[in-house]
């Protein structure tokens, strides 16, 4: 199997590294701008704290954790939320093969953000992937069915494990072809 992926190198370099958290907030954006309840959701800026300069933002976080963008959006009516968590691929050393040879890393498991009763708490989908053609296609599945099909956060949790399932047999069947 040969990954089309997306973005590698972004660790590298910062301008790489603010297209892909753009291009991570708009597949976001793009899954609940037609929603009627679309004024609910925002994208959450990560680091910002008060900071209102977009570069000085981007800078903080790329120094902060260049192999790693982190993208969210939070429904603050519903309480869900969404966070995504796109490495770079060709950081990792603990695979002794180049990325191109493998396939692409994808996970994705529920999870609360804060303390219920807190400003900001909800209950999240969380991706962890290394952002490729197939990667995006499972990651947007999952968005959707949380997000549009207004699944359950107990409703998700059997399709976020089938995600992990299907993967590690992928991981497996790699291994064993390649004698690893």
């Amino acid at each position: 199997m040969k990954e089309q992926y997306k973005f590698t190198g972004f660790s590298c370099d910062i301008r790489l590294y603010a297209e892909v958290e753009r291009y991570g907030v708009d597949l976001l954006t793009q899954t609940f701008a037609n929603l009627p309840d679309h004024r609910q959701w925002s994208t959450i800026e990560y680091m910002a704290d008060g900071g209102h300069d977009k570069l000085e933002l981007v800078q903080r976080r790329f120094a902060s954790s260049p192999d790693t963008v982190t993208v969210g959006c939070h429904n603050s009516q519903s309480l869900k939320g969404v966070r995504m968590q796109i490495h770079d691929p060709t950081v990792d050393e603990n695979f002794r093969v180049a990325y191109t040879e493998r396939p692409a890393i994808i996970s994705a498991f529920m999870d609360n953000f804060a303390e219920e009763g807190c400003p900001r708490f909800s209950r999240d989908l969380v991706i962890t992937c290394e952002l490729s053609k197939r990667t995006e296609v499972i990651a947007t599945d999952l968005i959707h069915r949380y997000v549009v099909d207004n699944l359950s956060y107990e409703a998700m949790a059997p399709h976020t494990q089938a995600v992990s399932d299907r993967e590690a047999q992928l991981w497996e069947s790699w291994k064993s072809e390649h004698g690893r």
